[in-house]
């Protein structure tokens, strides 16, 4: 499922990105984690982290993808998403847009950026959707 695992990437960069934009104060960024379903469905932990050389510029992305330890917590994962929430999601990581993923669903494109907006308060993200 190449589509699935590009769209996992991507996703994990455009957050990693965002955490280097806006630093936190007293340190580097952190990495970042992102959990997704392997390709025999079971669970995996993505970490990337921003690779810099000795002058502090980003020389790129650096990715460990390890098994994860347990599945997400309950319903929704560990960030408690709504099944439509979920739905939402899986959209994203299959690379559709908010006017392709309303169709797909059914529901307003305004109606997929409320879910968006959602998930990004849960998951403790700021980035905007399109």
């Amino acid at each position: 499922m190449p589509g699935r695992a590009d769209a996992v990437l991507t996703g994990l960069a455009v957050r990693v990105a965002a955490i280097t934009r806006r630093p936190e104060p007293g340190g580097p960024p952190h990495p970042v984690s992102v959990r997704a379903r392997g390709g025999q469905g079971q669970w995996i932990v993505l970490h990337g982290e921003l690779i810099t050389g000795p002058d502090g510029q980003a020389q790129g992305i650096g990715v460990v993808i390890e098994p994860a330890r347990h599945g997400p917590a309950g319903p929704g994962g560990r960030y408690r998403l709504t099944g439509r929430e979920q739905e939402v999601v899986s959209c994203i990581f299959a690379g559709l847009s908010t006017r392709e993923i309303s169709g797909r669903l059914h529901i307003s494109t305004h109606t997929v950026q409320d879910h968006l907006r959602a998930v990004f308060s849960k998951v403790g993200s700021t980035v905007a959707a399109n």
